[in-house]
């Protein structure tokens, strides 16, 4: 075995030669960092040994044997998250992450094993389910309270639970059942266990959450399963609350959730050179299916803003500052009176209000940039009459209302805003009594909706809801799935093809027939050649202005109709070539549709030549069909007017 400093190469029995080379120790687990690497023959062992070398003098350290838990651990702690998305992110982390990759080193894990646990997820979200059928059994210790004891009662739960977290028989990132559980099946007051979850709490033993059940602090066991045995010899299932186990399978937007925070932080190993690829770059998540809903129509807000000035005003301008601007919900919480400029008319949007596990702060906005929103008179209007009663309660009492007041308070002083989860429940509740399904997300979708169908400008649009991606959020999330235009067109091809359809049925009627030798417009193909093109003239024309119609309308311009596909040939992107007739050096224009030329000059049947951008006249134009002269054309007053080529 040939020796070297920092390194050696070992011949293994199959005849190749091992490389190995001490780079270190590793900062997480404490363990010595090797490079290695296997030849077939020990002039490359020696090549690849000065490799290894260079590179450990380097301080290049690719490997660890550091875990996915270690990996969550240190990511969590860099990672730059607002409050409520690291909220969230913990508890993927916690249930999710920790439980199914926790226990397997980073350098091991590819793509295929990502992509095997978000199929498992999309089964049942626990990731200890095996698609068996087994009963969740809990492990809920007995809060038996001695009423003759001289220790309180809560003091006793306190021991109780404190000792099943002590013993193991409950685990780290367990979950507690609810106290209301707890009190209906041990029958122990609510007001005791609140109490001892309290102090258990601020002994760090469990976790409080609001509005859901306690867990036990710590991180979980990376190997734990659902449906483990009970821990207590004592167990009673009954007592315990056991129940089957029901597999709810987790959505994609979840997964793609969970595929984020994995993406984020192997990215973050491999710029610490932890590992050498990303393994979440190679994994796919599951698409997410959007369900578009219509828009609320505006009866329906009105509706609910009557129902608000009967019953709760404050709430009713809130909702109404909400469908006029915008806002999210925790963007107007955090207005402050300073934020309002009445005379000017503008509103400036810089804060937003979370409540995040007890925690109330006020923090920039979701997209982190501050925005002013023009406001009308009626708006100021019902501002200033909000102030001026809440200034007019203060005075009575020798008090005044100062800048730094929030201008949704159910303090008189505004010195603490409204919680956006209260003023959801309350706009739902508000909703609820008019008879009208709406929240203030419906609201914001309200206002989007309500200007794209008004043409108003996409980004102009976009900067009013605070969306920061130029108006694509505003599209896929926001605006209403059948816009007006789309109603408009539908309406105009309802029309044309009704006409067609009713001239049908006149000539099945008894009316003559068009002869097999001509065409739509009943012309032989001989009389033709004078325009320079053998095909006929209506079908194309009706075509081309179809797809010029469609256009114009996309692109919402109003006015007076147009008759010829000429006017909107810019817009609809027909091509615009020059051809030479045959046997004439003289130039002419044609627009080219589908291989069809129709000529921007023509002569009538007189000889004499037709105006430029003129249709020649033909017997479909009676019908609708051909566009014919100026005017004739059935396609409506909201269509828009092009000059003439």
């Amino acid at each position: 075995m040939a020796k070297a400093t920092g390194g050696y190469i070992q011949q293994l029995p199959s005849g190749s030669f091992r490389v190995s080379v001490y780079a270190g120790t590793d900062p997480l687990t404490g363990r010595q960092i090797r490079l290695r690497k296997t030849c077939k023959t020990e002039r490359a062992a020696q090549i690849e040994l000065g490799k290894l070398l260079e590179q450990a003098a380097a301080g290049r350290q690719p490997e660890t044997d550091a875990t996915v838990a270690q990996l969550m651990d240190r990511y969590a702690e860099v990672a730059d998250w607002d409050l409520s998305t690291r909220k969230a992110n913990e508890v993927y982390i916690r249930r999710v992450i920790k439980p199914a990759l926790g226990h397997l080193q980073v350098r091991k894990i590819r793509g295929p094993l990502l992509d095997l646990l978000y199929a498992q997820l999309r089964r049942c979200s626990d990731p200890g389910c095996t698609g068996k059928r087994f009963i969740e059994h809990r492990n809920v210790p007995l809060l038996a309270v001695d009423p003759d004891s001289r220790r309180p009662a809560w003091q006793q739960v306190v021991e109780a639970i404190g000792d099943a977290i002590q013993s193991g028989m409950l685990t780290a990132g367990e979950p507690l059942p609810s106290v209301r559980e707890m009190n209906a099946r041990q029958d122990v007051p609510v007001a005791t266990l609140q109490h001892a979850l309290s102090v258990l709490a601020d002994e760090g033993l469990v976790i409080l959450r609001q509005g859901r059940t306690a867990v036990v602090a710590g991180d979980a066991a990376a190997d734990r399963r659902s449906g483990r045995a009970p821990r207590d010899r004592d167990h009673d299932c009954k007592r315990a609350g056991c129940q089957p186990h029901v597999c709810k399978p987790m959505t994609a937007k979840t997964i793609r959730n969970v595929h984020s925070i994995l993406s984020g932080a192997f990215a973050t190993a491999k710029r610490w050179e932890w590992i050498a690829w990303n393994p979440a770059e190679s994994a796919k998540p599951p698409a997410v299916t959007r369900r578009p809903l219509p828009a609320t129509t505006p009866e329906d807000v009105a509706k609910v803003i009557a129902e608000g000035r009967k019953a709760h005003p404050v709430l009713a301008l809130y909702l109404w500052l909400v469908a006029i601007t915008g806002a999210r919900r925790g963007e107007l919480c955090a207005l402050q009176i300073r934020d309002v400029d009445l005379d000017s008319g503008v509103l400036h949007i810089a804060f937003n209000y979370v409540v995040v596990g007890g925690q109330r702060v006020r923090k920039d906005t979701k997209t982190h940039q501050d925005r002013y929103l023009a406001i009308d008179p009626a708006t100021c209007a019902m501002i200033t009459e909000h102030l001026e009663t809440a200034r007019a309660e203060l005075a009575a009492v020798g008090l005044e209302l100062h800048d730094g007041a929030y201008v949704f308070s159910n303090d008189p002083m505004g010195a603490r805003p409204w919680n956006p989860d209260w003023a959801t429940h309350k706009a739902s509740d508000l909703a609820a009594a008019a008879g009208v399904k709406l929240n203030i997300k419906g609201l914001r979708h309200y206002t989007a909706s309500q200007l794209l169908a008004a043409r108003f400008d996409l980004r102009n649009t976009a900067a009013r809801l605070g969306h920061g991606s130029g108006g694509a959020t505003t599209l896929r999330h926001y605006a209403d799935p059948v816009s007006e235009v789309d109603r408009r067109a539908a309406a105009y091809l309802a029309q044309l093809t009704a006409g067609s359809v009713s001239q049908e049925l006149v000539e099945t009627c008894g009316r003559r027939r068009t002869s097999a030798s001509t065409d739509h417009c009943r012309r032989r193909p001989a009389a033709y050649k004078k325009y320079g093109s053998k095909h006929p003239c209506a079908l194309a024309a009706t075509m081309a202005r179809v797809i010029a119609l469609t256009a114009l309308a996309a692109l919402g311009i109003s006015g007076a109709s147009f008759h010829e596909p000429f006017h909107a040939q810019a817009v609809a992107s027909l091509h615009l070539a020059t051809v030479r007739n045959r046997g004439s050096a003289s130039p002419r224009r044609v627009i080219t549709w589908s291989g069809t030329r129709i000529p921007a000059r023509r002569r009538t049947g007189s000889g004499s030549p037709a105006p430029a951008g003129s249709w020649p006249r033909c017997r479909s134009s009676r019908r609708g069909l051909c566009p014919g002269p100026a005017g004739t054309s059935p396609a409506g007053p909201w269509l828009g007017t092009m000059p003439r080529i």
